[in-house]
């Protein structure tokens, strides 16, 4: 089943990210759709970090974050101490200092200048880090290369092999045989699936895409908000890729 560009845009899902708390002004632990997922304390255990969602329905949390608190905050409204869904990875460097990486792949696919800043939450101050999910001495590894019919483009899909932690699917058309860019240029996937499981080109130099069910409704989210003019298609194969969660091609 073949779904074109524009049906796409009104098929997608808002599930590619973290859902943040704006839209509530006031989270306590004791509402009744409040979910605490777990809870990491400081050395001296007088401050906290508290994951926690808010319910908004039988399966799916509208809210989710991570609220940095003194133990005596427990009872105050969260939203106040939360932080945006984008910093992660925290960690406890002291009583009053923490580490944390703020995710610049959303800046990236939408084309924006990353400037990252350490922050102060509730005293606490707070390290951040850059993430892009390749690591310092990460190797680029080519999984699939094709040029269009025509001989103008080549399409690249890679990753980068990290020393730890997850490693991003990346797709670039670029003119053909030149370098391949840092970052996709067309598609970066996230940390939960590939979403695109094989691409070629079809004979009229148009771009096609493979996924299952799924994947045809978050594709969307990956795609890179100035990228190359070239059309796509997404072909859904449930029967061939539900059960896949990374690249399949060759």
């Amino acid at each position: 089943m073949i779904f074109k560009k524009t049906a796409f845009l009104l098929l997608a899902l808002p599930l590619f990210w973290s859902c943040s708390t704006d839209h509530k002004n006031k989270i306590l632990l004791v509402d009744k759709d409040f979910h605490e997922f777990n809870r990491i304390y400081s050395p001296n255990h007088q401050k906290l970090l508290l994951n926690y969602g808010s319910d908004k329905g039988a399966f799916s949390y509208a809210v989710r974050g991570t609220a940095i608190l003194n133990v005596k905050d427990t009872s105050k409204n969260l939203v106040k101490y939360t932080l945006p869904n984008n910093i992660t990875n925290f960690k406890w460097l002291g009583n009053d200092s923490l580490s944390a990486q703020f995710d610049i792949i959303p800046s990236i696919r939408d084309g924006k200048n990353v400037v990252v800043h350490d922050t102060v939450v509730n005293g606490i101050f707070i390290n951040i880090q850059r993430n892009d999910y390749v690591s310092k001495n990460a190797r680029q590894v080519v999984l699939y290369k094709e040029t269009s019919p025509d001989g103008k483009y080549d399409m690249i899909v890679y990753r980068y092999k990290n020393e730890d932690g997850p490693s991003l699917l990346h797709l670039s058309v670029i003119p053909a045989k030149s370098n391949i860019p840092h970052y996709g240029n067309y598609f970066i996937a996230n940390t939960q699936a590939d979403y695109i499981y094989y691409a070629r080109w079809n004979k009229a130099n148009k771009l096609i895409f493979f996924t299952d069910d799924v994947g045809k409704d978050l594709i969307y989210y990956g795609l890179i908000k100035n990228r190359p003019a070239l059309e796509y298609q997404i072909v859904s194969d449930d029967d061939k890729y539900s059960e896949v969660k990374v690249w399949q091609g060759k």
